[in-house]
């Protein structure tokens, strides 16, 4: 146990940093920036409340973006789904042909 506690593995680290209320350093790799845990874990059940109306209810009809972990990827596939909507046959490129 000795080598868990003082090891890359350490909980330490982790509860400490939740004990002054901030976000553990090994969590903010993998989500958001926050000022406190306690904002932090809002943000987080706000993101879950999004994402559970949006599978329960279908597409809504406007999105918190700030909610997204990659607002810029989702504006990006929603302009790509838009422009394939509105697309007609004639304006999309013909397909290279080797010669």
């Amino acid at each position: 146990m000795h080598s868990v506690v003082d090891g890359p593995l350490s909980p330490v680290d982790a509860l400490d940093a939740l004990y002054d209320a901030k976000i553990p350093t090994k969590w903010l790799t993998k989500s958001w920036e926050s000022a406190t845990i306690g904002s932090w874990f809002q943000g987080l059940l706000q993101r879950h409340d999004q994402l559970s109306k949006w599978l329960a209810g279908g597409r809504p009809k406007g999105y918190w973006l700030t909610g997204f972990f990659n607002p810029q990827g989702f504006l990006t596939a929603m302009k790509q789904e838009v422009n394939r909507k509105h697309s007609s046959p004639q304006v999309s490129p013909k397909p290279l042909s080797p010669n």
